[in-house]
């Protein structure tokens, strides 16, 4: 009831100042209408105080006891502002938390510390996500500085971690150019992002990524073995390791497409290429019969929104594509499966 008067006065008055005085009323009244204040960012609370009665209640009003309710406001605001940090919001929390560091006075040396860090976490992730590598590179050498990693410690975030990823989007935001194989961060983190996308319920969003990854692992292969697949291919690039592809496929040059690349890998008799058309399956016209799970969700792609038709992707085909691109990525880079979690995004130390 409080949360609604209080929204309608401020709907009408909306140049207005508020306060609250909770000193009328039974406890529970009192103690409802603070929550609703707080709950609704009001700053200040007041309550009359005199001589009391038998009863406990103020007979005359002497003086008003003031409370600032910032801290506690403050204190709700980081819990809402870190759960958003966990589900993935990072540029609205980015933008909130700074606002709300800048409005707490220094006596709150914790809340203001903790504000800090949340938004400019906030603002790395934000530019890691979206693959801004170098940009958020600069953003957590800030965090893990002399001067911040301190802070950083004191609002509960794990510096081990953040040094760790600091090095990882380093080495993801390196320059390359085919037939250089992309750096191997880069394509784990285009797995992170995909099953973060998983995880968030994005799934159409995911298997693109995914789909993506399976291409750019075999583009990395192709290029360690010198093929440059950002230009058209011709038959005699392929003389060498994949001259019955040439034959059948290269009448002249031209782009390969995802399946072509591993085509090319497994004739060439690379290991990762062994393993692709283990779970892929033959080659050529799909056969229900034949074809394995790892062409099956990769024909659910196709048939996305984000692809060629109208069929939204599917939990299950996401997850198992996640996984069986795990293991191909597990190859290629030489590194364990379980390796590859330790990039995911920190949580808010504070949300429980």
């Amino acid at each position: 009831m409080f949360r609604v008067q209080i929204d309608r006065l401020r709907d009408t008055y909306p140049d207005a100042a508020f306060e609250a005085d909770y000193t009328s009323g039974t406890k529970p009244m009192s103690a409802a209408l603070v929550n609703a204040a707080i709950d609704r960012n009001i700053h200040t609370l007041h309550y009359a105080v005199g001589p009391k009665d038998e009863a406990g209640r103020a007979t005359i009003t002497t003086g008003l006891a003031t409370h600032d309710t910032l801290e506690s406001i403050a204190e709700r605001t980081l819990q809402r502002l870190g759960a958003f940090f966990n589900e993935g919001y990072y540029r609205t929390v980015a933008e909130q938390a700074r606002e709300l560091a800048d409005q707490l006075p220094e006596r709150s040396q914790l809340l203001r510390i903790r504000a800090e860090t949340l938004g400019v976490l906030a603002e790395a992730y934000d530019h890691w996500e979206r693959y801004e590598w170098n940009r958020a590179f600069d953003i957590l050498s800030k965090c893990t500085g002399r001067k911040t990693r301190d802070d950083y410690a004191q609002a509960g975030w794990n510096i081990e971690v953040l040094q760790t990823q600091k090095s990882f989007v380093k080495a993801a935001g390196k320059k390359h150019a085919f037939p250089e194989p992309p750096p191997h961060e880069r394509l784990i983190d285009l797995w992170r992002s995909a099953r973060q996308c998983e995880q968030s319920g994005r799934f159409d969003d995911a298997l693109a990524r995914l789909y993506r990854l399976t291409e750019y692992i075999g583009q990395a292969r192709l290029g360690a073995k010198g093929i440059d697949v950002s230009k058209q291919i011709k038959p005699e690039d392929l003389e060498e390791i994949a001259p019955e592809f040439a034959r059948k496929n290269l009448t002249k040059p031209a782009k390969l497409g995802l399946v072509q690349v591993w085509e090319i890998l497994v004739e060439s008799g690379d290991d990762v290429g062994k393993k692709f058309v283990d779970l892929y399956g033959p080659f050529g016209q799909f056969d229900p019969k034949r074809s394995g799970p790892l062409r099956k969700a990769l024909d659910q792609r196709n048939n996305s929104y984000l692809a060629h038709g109208t069929t939204p992707a599917k939990k299950e085909t996401v997850t198992e594509l996640i996984n069986y691109l795990k293991e191909l990525l597990a190859l290629h880079t030489g590194s364990s499966v379980h390796s590859l979690d330790w990039c995911n995004f920190l949580k808010c130390p504070w949300v429980g």
